[in-house]
């Protein structure tokens, strides 16, 4: 749900106010995940689900950005892979035995005239 932030309490409720100008007064959990900066007056989003016991639970809070440090708190961490030097294999040059087959060298003779 997205709307314009009436009423906000970190760690204990927020209401918002959607299109068709109804409010909804959500409790939060303490540790509810909260991207951006939550300002009354400002549009905000919720993402919730319902337990069995039908008691809804605020997941997380999506507001724009206040400030630089708010995208980098809010932003996923990217790690990057730590570079690994991929091993050479150890060559070493073939010792050509009886079942190596070898090379004729041409034959030194005549040359055949037409």
């Amino acid at each position: 749900m997205t709307g314009t932030v009436w009423d906000y309490r970190p760690g204990q409720s927020i209401t918002l106010r959607v299109d068709e100008g109804k409010q909804y007064e959500m409790a939060l959990e303490p540790g509810v995940r909260v991207d951006g900066s939550v300002a009354v007056g400002h549009l905000a989003s919720l993402m919730w689900t319902t337990d069995n016991a039908g008691k809804t639970r605020v997941m997380s809070i999506t507001a724009a950005p206040g400030s630089a440090m708010d995208i980098e708190r809010s932003a996923p961490s990217v790690a990057m892979p730590t570079p690994r030097r991929t091993p050479v294999p150890a060559t070493s040059t073939p010792v050509p035995s009886s079942s190596t087959p070898r090379r004729t060298p041409p034959r030194a003779g005549p040359t055949p005239t037409p």
